[in-house]
This record gives C-alpha cells, structure tokens and sequence, in this order.
C-alpha cells in the first residue's frame, strides 16, 4: 500500500498480529472508505475494504501458507462481499503453486494480429 496513493492513518498490533489503516487520497473518498490490513507473522492475513459510510462491504482472509522457493503464499482465500444486506462467501484454492515456471511459455506467447 505504500506505493499507492492511500495514506497510512493508524497501526495496531496485538500479540503478533498488527493492523493497519489506510485512508483513500481526497480524489477516491467519494467512491470508498478505509482499508484495513492485518499481518500475522509477517504474512497477509486478512483485508477489510469499507465502503465511505465506514461499513464494511468485502472481507478476504488468506490461510493455509505453503512455501515455494523460499516465498510464502495462501493456500486459500476466503472472501465475503455484502450486496444489498446479503453476504456472498467465495473460497478458492491453489495447489501445485510453481514459481517463475516458463516450461509451458509456448503456451502464453503468441503473435498479436494486426489490424
């Protein structure tokens, strides 16, 4: 988040999980709300995005982290949006994670046909 245009507004750590804060630069406020992170050992752990009332709208938890080639990723991510007072739960799984694998490149590179 660093990198964006939102701003760091507060940091709270309890045990090892801290929870950050960040508030929308003045030209999106109109269109959302804060976003919350928390970090639990060093790893993602869950994303709160709130709507500009301050009330949540979508939630994502990242479980079950798994090194690859010395990188951590989730295994699933379990994500809840509110629409309209109804909560709608997504969970998707990733197995066989390879990294910077270019064995099927063949596959991704193709010739853009001209107009």
């Amino acid at each position: 988040m660093k990198k964006t245009k939102f701003t760091l507004r507060k940091v709270e750590k309890s045990d090892n999980n801290v929870i950050s804060t960040w508030e929308p630069p003045q030209e999106l406020k109109k269109y959302f709300g804060d976003i919350l992170l928390s970090n639990v050992d060093q790893k993602l752990n869950g994303i709160v995005f709130k709507n500009t009332a301050g009330e949540v709208v979508s939630r994502q938890f990242f479980r079950n982290y798994i090194k690859v080639n010395g990188l951590s990723f989730p295994q699933e991510i379990y994500r809840e949006n509110y629409i309209n007072g109804q909560k709608d739960i997504e969970l998707t799984t990733f197995t066989n994670i390879v990294v910077n694998d270019l064995s099927g490149e063949n596959i991704y590179d193709f010739k853009i046909p001209a107009n």
